[in-house]
């Protein structure tokens, strides 16, 4: 006789058990490492070269040994490309600490940010070699051509060369910044968005006052988002070679030298691949010790701050309070005392709001919580289940509590009486609301100015491809003669049209593939059941990867390239960039999958549901990452240089080659060069406006409060 409950099938026999009792192991079905295999052969493409470069890195004439690296540190210009790469990294910190003051002022000030979030994005959509082209128009030190020269001249009568040997640091800087701070702005605001009303409210009402509450709780709350912006915006400026290739003078090249440019040049002299593999690997390291670091940092929660409790009150006779509407409690007797903020609530009766969960942590990273247990802030039952009243609602912020009933108790720590009109109307108002018509009214006012300021740039860049080339060489943008559409027929002459097609071709072809292998990658790490230490060392590896210089595989691909007779084959190209963006889109992925409500998936895991049926129910939550890698993906390869550059070479005429070879001749062909940029940059910059709510979504979609 056999029964089955929930899966499990029992069997009673009807004679007696003799014999030794046999261990019994559980069936781990294989299918869905199946998964996995098309980015194991995809990655292979990243990790072979990477291997090899790592391997020529030691590799010396007498054996293996850190030869290479004492030669590559001694050649020319070495020293400063290490210091300098060491102060981009402040640069980067510093850009993450003024991207949330941006993020808090628009938080606190909505139509300010409505504002400001459009000039903020469209640097972010532009190259490198854009905003290098651009910057440099702005800097020129020409005054009849410079902007800023220009008005330092009118204002002092003279102005410093600001692309000389020292202020060429002022024009970088304030490139670099120019393009990132809309990233990090905007993931901060997103999560700041997205800290639940109650939080807020209990610890305002516990009396910490704003510095406290956001360095006790605004600040910890953010650090997974923190990690990311610290992570991406450090690897960018480790990274650094395309800004510094365009914007910086042949003459200065040297006194803005960083290690990745550095490396461009000892592999251009160097006869042997050591002392380049060397360098190459100094920026792996330095690169993978940030991520890993920053992930590290990802894994740290959060609890509710402790607060002093106030001293009780004497005894003696209370007022008799009337009992709310619909309770059983007698006349005169006093209201439940609420559980103090951040003791666990007695059993039976759910937990005050911001509260750490009592024993039953969450599951840990890779393996499915138990249905009903507690999962990271955020998470929630599926849709149709009922839920205790301030708890989070699916996929998105908590119910605003309901205000408390008349001549109930206040919080502990509030200094208004319960029954004062202001906090009841404050407890009502809806979050976010942006306030009267005055305070829009400033919004709009104040944030014009700085969102055309900021904007500026690529004002600038527009208005010069406006001109014909030789009005755009030997005066600024802001005179009217010369205008016209010369300098745009003289970038269509030079192949502009054909490079865009394709770019269009290798970013759209790069995009597919990295879609189609990260989907079920990530899945299969968020919930394919693999063993907890794997599925950690496989998410350790592809973080690794993500931030691998494209310096650790360029050699190794261009010889096969070149040998295969490839070296100029777009095909090729876009499983290069496919394979370079796979780490990032499995890891944005996992964590959208890996997001879902745990008794939902358990009960796919169980049996109980199909995973098809699971993939339907959290399509909220992972179609915005899939969103967010289509687009980022496709906008990054299509602004790329560095990897068509150092691998397929100049023949595999992208748009950012040739604006590469328009901006080597600035002074001739300044007009040329804005136009180039200013059409390559239309499509990005298109996208990343209309899909950019989106893509913070995603991007924040495992890294949310």
């Amino acid at each position: 006789m056999s029964l089955s409950v929930n899966g499990l099938e029992i069997e009673v026999v009807g004679r007696e058990i003799t014999g030794r009792p046999v261990v019994g192991r559980s069936r781990r079905s294989y299918g869905p490492l199946l998964l996995g295999l098309p980015a194991v052969l995809l990655g292979g493409l990243l990790l072979v070269p990477i291997l090899v470069t790592a391997y020529a890195a030691f590799h010396t004439p007498t054996g293996l040994g850190l030869g290479n690296f004492t030669a590559a540190f001694h050649t020319d210009g070495a020293g400063p490309a290490i210091w300098h790469s060491a102060g981009w990294i402040v640069v980067a910190l510093a850009l993450v600490a003024l991207g949330f003051g941006i993020a808090l002022v628009g938080h606190r000030v909505p139509w300010l940010w409505r504002v400001l979030q459009p000039a903020l994005v469209i640097p972010f959509a532009m190259s490198a070699l854009v905003a290098g082209t651009a910057f440099r128009i702005v800097f020129d030190p020409a005054p009849e051509r410079g902007t800023v020269t220009a008005i330092t001249t009118g204002l002092f009568g003279s102005s410093p060369v600001w692309l000389g040997p020292r202020l060429i640091w002022v024009v970088l800087i304030s490139a670099f910044a120019w393009t990132w701070l809309g990233f990090a702005a905007s993931l901060f605001r997103a999560g700041l968005d997205a800290i639940p009303d109650d939080v807020i409210r209990t610890v305002r009402a516990e009396g910490l006052r704003r510095w406290r509450r956001l360095r006790t709780v605004e600040l910890p709350i953010l650090r997974p988002i923190s990690g990311v912006v610290v992570v991406t915006l450090v690897v960018a400026a480790v990274r650094l070679f395309d800004l510094v290739l365009v914007a910086v003078p042949g003459s200065v090249q040297d006194e803005a030298n960083v290690l990745s440019l550095h490396w461009w040049r000892v592999t251009n002299t160097a006869t042997d691949a050591g002392p380049p593999a060397a360098l190459a690997l100094v920026l792996f390291v330095v690169a993978a010790a940030v991520a890993l670091l920053g992930v590290r940092g990802l894994r740290r929660s959060w609890a509710m701050p402790a607060v002093a409790e106030r001293p009780a009150a004497p005894p003696g006779p209370s007022a008799p309070s009337p009992a709310p509407p619909g309770s059983s409690a007698p006349p005169g007797s006093p209201p439940p005392s609420p559980t103090p903020s951040g003791s666990p609530a007695p059993s039976g009766s759910p937990a005050p709001s911001g509260s750490p969960a009592p024993s039953g942590s969450p599951a840990p990273s890779g393996s499915p919580a138990s249905p009903g247990s507690p999962t990271q802030l955020g998470s929630s039952a599926p849709p149709g289940s009922s839920a205790s009243p301030g708890s989070p609602t699916p996929y998105g912020r908590p119910p605003a509590p309901s205000p408390a009933p008349s001549g109930s108790v206040a919080p502990s720590g509030s200094a208004a009486p319960s029954g004062s009109p202001a906090v009841a109307e404050w407890l009502a108002a809806p979050p976010g609301r942006a306030g009267d018509r005055r305070h829009r009214l400033l919004g709009f006012v104040v944030g014009l100015p700085i969102g055309l300021l900021w904007a500026f740039p690529a004002l600038v860049l527009v208005t010069t491809a406006f001109h014909d080339q030789r009005a755009a060489g030997l005066s600024g943008w802001w005179r009217t003669t010369g205008r016209g559409l010369d300098s745009f027929r003289a970038a269509s002459n030079a192949g502009l049209w054909h490079v865009l097609l394709v770019s269009l071709v290798v970013a759209g072809l790069a995009t597919a593939v990295v879609l189609a292998v990260a989907v079920p990658t990530a899945y299969l790490l968020a919930w394919g059941g693999l063993p907890p230490r794997f599925g950690k060392a496989v998410t350790t590896g592809f973080v690794v990867l993500a931030v691998a210089p494209v310096q650790m595989y360029a050699d190794p691909l261009r010889d096969a390239f070149t040998y295969a007779g490839l070296s100029a084959s777009r095909i090729p190209l876009a499983f290069v960039h496919a394979s370079a963006g796979l780490p990032f889109a499995v890891l944005l992925l996992r964590a959208a999958f890996a997001s879902a409500p745990a008794n939902l998936v358990a009960g796919a895991l169980l049996g109980r549901l199909g995973q098809g049926r699971v993939l339907n129910q959290v399509q909220r939550t992972y179609r915005p990452a899939v969103v967010a890698v289509a687009v980022l993906e496709f906008v990054l390869v299509w602004n790329d240089f560095i990897v068509g550059f150092l691998i397929a070479g100049p023949g595999s005429t992208t748009s950012s080659l040739l604006l590469w070879g328009e901006a080597r001749q600035f002074a001739t062909s300044a007009g040329t060069a804005a136009a180039a940029a200013t059409l390559s940059s239309c499509l990005p910059v298109a996208l990343l406006l209309v899909f950019w709510p989106t893509v913070v979504r995603g991007l924040t979609v495992g890294t949310r409060p």
